[in-house]
Formats: C-alpha cells, structure tokens, sequence
C-alpha cells in the first residue's frame, strides 16, 4: 500500500514542502522557486539593500539545490525529471543573474576596476546552469532559452566572454569565481 506524506521544512520565511514522488515531479516546487528569482529580478536593489540581497539569494539557490536532490530521487524516470530539472536550472541561474547585478550595486562606485570580475563570477554560475539544462542535441530548452540572452547582455556590460556551451563546465566556474573572490579580496585592501 502506497502512503502518500508531506512535511513542512521551514527554511528561512519560505517553507518547503517534501511530498510523495507524483506531486514532487509535477513541477510545482520548482515553479514557485522560479517565481522567487525572478521577483528578485524584477525589483533590483542599490548598494544599501545589497547584502540583504545576497543572503536571500543564497538561502534561494541552496533551496534549489535542495529541491535538485529531492527531485532526482523522486521522479523515476528522465520524462518526469527532465523538465522539472530544466525548471530548477532556470531558477538557479536566474537568481545567480540577481547575484550579479548585486554585486555590481554593492562594489560598483567603491571598486570599479574589480566589480565586473566579481560579477562575472556569479555570471559563471549562471551559464552553467543554461548548460547544465541543455538538450541532448544541445539546445537550450524554452524555460531556459530566454534566460540565456538576459546573461549575455550582462556578461557583455561586464566585459566577460562566454564560453561555447561544450566549454562550460565545473572547473571553468570554479575558476571565474575564484577571479572574483580575489577581486573582492582586492578591493577590501
């Protein structure tokens, strides 16, 4: 006999719901943290507001990457993960764009020479999210290819070449964030 349960996890002021696989898989979840980032998108905040925003989006990503695990153990099969996954790729790479655009209203007019190689940094995040959610013939699926344009234009604002989606990958993240953490050390001198 099959027992359907829930339980509430309070993560910060959002709660998230653990559930059985058939709910888990419907999207739903992700759906909603996807909403969240793109709130955060959609009322950008100055340098004051900057470090609150950076907590929010760090509690968002690691909820996301809590849904990711959840996910993948619950939906059986690639038809029911796969566009759920998608889903949680876009909300991640989203709110790492948030990121960015944070890190440019916090160290933009105290450290103009570092802060694009601090946002790049979360930018590098991003990207390997849209490559992370691509096809198996290597497009970008829709929930993911109107995000992508949105990096672009930032990653171009900050002089930052992006790689060919084949290039993309852990290492070259790890590195451009590297950049950016020494960056942040810089500017802190």
């Amino acid at each position: 006999m099959f027992v359907a349960f829930a339980l509430a996890v309070s993560l910060g002021a959002h709660p998230v719901m653990l559930a059985d696989a058939p709910t888990r898989c419907n999207g739903i979840v992700a759906n909603a943290l996807t909403d969240r980032a793109r709130a955060f998108e959609a009322h950008p905040v100055g340098q004051p507001e900057s470090e609150h925003r950076f907590a929010d989006a760090e509690r968002l990503l690691a909820e996301i990457r809590q849904e990711s695990e959840i996910v993948r153990e619950a939906c059986s099969d690639d038809a029911a993960l796969l566009p759920v996954a998608q889903q949680l790729h876009a909300a991640a790479a989203v709110t790492y764009a948030v990121e960015s655009d944070a890190a440019l209203a916090r160290f933009g007019a105290a450290c103009p020479a570092e802060s694009p190689a601090i946002a790049a940094g979360f930018l590098a995040g991003a990207w390997l999210e849209l490559a992370q959610g691509l096809l198996p013939d290597g497009t970008l699926p829709s929930v993911l290819s109107d995000i992508a344009p949105d990096i672009r234009t930032r990653a171009a604002a900050v002089k930052f070449t992006l790689p060919a989606w084949g290039d993309t990958s852990n290492y070259w993240k790890t590195t451009v964030e590297a950049q950016g953490r020494q960056a942040i050390h810089d500017c802190a001198k």
